[in-house]
């Protein structure tokens, strides 16, 4: 997977279960692979999501990982929320309507 500003980050899809469930391995900054899990639900008339990270440990290699993510979750999250319900974020998320690709 890329992420653009000279950025890669690595992964092995554990769970794909359209419409419900993405889960994969994220092996990026951190000390050691991280599980990522997004889970869908119908809840009361609109969509829940959960979003779950595993495999974080112990250390200080951790504790500063952690206390990076802990902030960049929440406006990863935030920026999605806005593109889904408007189809725009703040750069540097994605803009524009939801369209699938095929990485080449």
């Amino acid at each position: 997977m890329g992420s653009g500003r000279g950025h890669r980050r690595r992964g092995v899809i554990l769970a794909l279960e359209p419409p419900r469930r993405l889960s994969y391995t994220w092996e990026a900054f951190s000390p050691s692979p991280t599980t990522l899990t997004f889970d869908v639900a119908a809840d009361e008339g609109g969509t829940r999501l959960r979003f779950t990270q595993t495999g974080i440990g112990d250390g200080a290699d951790w504790d500063a990982y952690y206390t990076a993510l802990d902030s960049g979750w929440d406006k990863h999250l935030q920026n999605l929320t806005a593109w889904l319900e408007t189809g725009s974020c703040a750069p540097p998320g994605p803009t524009g309507p939801l369209t699938p690709s095929v990485a080449t």
